[in-house]
């Protein structure tokens, strides 16, 4: 069984124009970043999947990815959500054969928390 999520943060944190901007601040398999994270700590990626499905030979996975881009302003959330976008889209390398922006960003404000971020969703094609 492929490990998506571990495949996918691992291209991610190789991307040198999103680690500039994230550190080590991209998280798999959130909904929100983690307890005690502060938007004034620098930006940060949460993402996880929605869903997906096996090809016939249980090799290929192809899934669909929700992300949120954190900043300390509308503006900063931006700048790492196009950053993303860039280093993600239409991409490939290490298990990933594939990966597409499926739904472009949207900015919201999380509810508990007051965090502004920006939504959006991507698809992948995973290989074992």
């Amino acid at each position: 069984m492929i490990d998506a999520p571990t495949v996918l943060h691992t291209f991610l944190s190789a991307q040198l124009s999103l680690t500039a901007l994230t550190g080590s601040r991209i998280w798999k398999e959130h909904v929100v970043p983690p307890v005690g994270y502060k938007p004034s700590q620098g930006k940060a990626i949460v993402f996880r999947a929605r869903g997906g499905q096996l090809d016939y030979s249980r090799n290929v996975l192809e899934s669909s990815w929700q992300f949120k881009c954190y900043g300390s302003s509308v503006g900063d959330a931006q700048t790492l959500y196009r950053a993303l976008v860039v280093a993600l889209d239409d991409k490939q390398g290490a298990g990933l054969a594939s990966a597409l922006l499926e739904i472009a960003g949207q900015t919201l404000i999380e509810p508990e928390s007051n965090f502004e971020y920006v939504l959006c969703f991507f698809s992948t094609i995973m290989w074992a």
